[in-house]
């Protein structure tokens, strides 16, 4: 089944309040410094059925979280049906599909379109719906609504702090004193406290991509930003969005883009993108960016003629149209291990789990879900 791989939404949103951005170094981060070290993988478990109500429509791409793991061992999937996103819940232990999450419409515990899911502390859910402009925290188990309140719909990334009574929400807020800011803080009544994240708050319509950011907490103050495209930058803030440390890193399978870009073709191969970022326990980063496959050309539909006689190609085979590095890093002292798989990772969960996505020979979307741990570390093992 083809799908493209991303379409960016920018939500139009009225708020009030601005913030400048210190001025502080920034740091290159260089290695992998340990020649010994590598990830370990364990075989992949499917999460997505052949056919029937648990099969995926398509690949549960984008910049936001899509997928998510409680404790008891389910698995949450924002999935796209049709003009609707039903989220799924499996097994993940049997991999069965054991129903929906929520009904459709607009009251307490209903949805539109979730755009968002993240499993908090305590199993509690956390769901953004897009269309609603609002977001729902549900309960474990029976997984009822408890609370929601007002947020931007159109969120790239959120984080719960202060025990959920404030959010770092990345959005692009198109409010003159906020636009072009990539990161708010938001109370959880909706009201905007304070726009961060940039020196240079300007917007460009044409790229509306540089504004994103992929988000992960960061001991107990603190947070990390990174770029989704263009350059291989990650952020890291304290809790109240005063940016603590600027980090870089220059690889020729990243290369820093001052515009837009292109979009891919047969021609052009697809742009580098951060996909996921985590904080493990240890505070170890792992980053997982996606670049063109050896053969990504392979992946890609015959040329599709439109209506107003334009043509595009689509993903057929997203294997063989993107590869990852994971890249395992400290954040002190830099990267410990950089490694090039040839799967397309998507999230990172909860006990190392990796999530990534594919599909079957004939075109059936789905996700694999394994473990990945960094071994042969002197002195430790992660």
């Amino acid at each position: 089944m083809r799908s493209t791989l991303c379409c960016i939404g920018v939500t139009l949103v009225t708020v009030t309040t601005g913030a400048s951005q210190s001025h502080d170094s920034v740091q290159q981060w260089t290695g992998p410094s340990c020649g010994t070290c590598r990830i370990m993988w364990s075989p992949p478990r499917r999460i997505g059925d052949e056919d029937g109500p648990g099969s995926l429509e398509r690949w549960p791409l984008g910049i936001h979280h899509n997928v998510a793991l409680d404790r008891q061992g389910r698995v949450y999937v924002r999935h796209w049906e049709g003009s609707v996103y039903a989220p799924y819940v499996f097994d993940e232990g049997s991999t069965r599909f054991i129903g929906p999450l929520g009904r459709i419409g607009a009251g307490p515990g209903e949805f539109r379109q979730p755009r968002l899911i993240l499993a908090l502390p305590g199993d509690s859910l956390f769901v953004l719906d897009s269309q609603l402009y609002r977001y729902s925290i549900m309960s474990p188990g029976e997984r009822k609504w408890v609370r929601g309140g007002p947020l931007p719909g159109g969120a790239f990334d959120v984080l719960l702090i202060e025990r959920g009574a404030r959010f770092i929400v990345a959005a692009s807020v198109q409010s003159e004193s906020s636009v072009g800011y990539p990161l708010h803080l938001f109370s959880a009544d909706g009201k905007l406290i304070r726009s961060f994240g940039t020196d240079d708050p300007r917007y460009d319509p044409t790229n509306a991509e540089d504004v994103i950011r992929l988000l992960t907490p960061s001991g107990n103050d603190g947070f990390w930003a990174a770029r989704y495209t263009r350059r291989y930058e990650v952020e890291r803030y304290d809790n109240r969005g005063d940016r603590t440390g600027l980090f870089r890193r220059t690889v020729n399978w990243f290369p820093t883009l001052d515009h837009a870009p292109k979009p891919y073709s047969h021609d052009v191969p697809p742009s580098p993108y951060v996909m996921a970022v985590r904080e493990q326990a240890d505070g170890l980063l792992w980053i997982a960016i996606a670049v063109p496959a050896a053969n990504w050309a392979d992946g890609l539909s015959k040329p599709i003629r439109g209506e107003g006689g334009g043509t595009r190609v689509e993903i057929e085979d997203i294997r063989k149209f993107f590869d990852t590095v994971i890249e395992v890093i400290d954040p002190a002292r830099g990267v410990i291990v950089s490694e090039r798989v040839d799967h397309l990772v998507k999230e990172f969960l909860p006990g190392n789990r990796v999530v990534s996505v594919a599909n079957s020979p004939d075109g059936v979307p789905y996700l694999e879900i394994r473990t990945a741990v960094l071994v042969d570390r002197p002195g430790r093992r992660e």
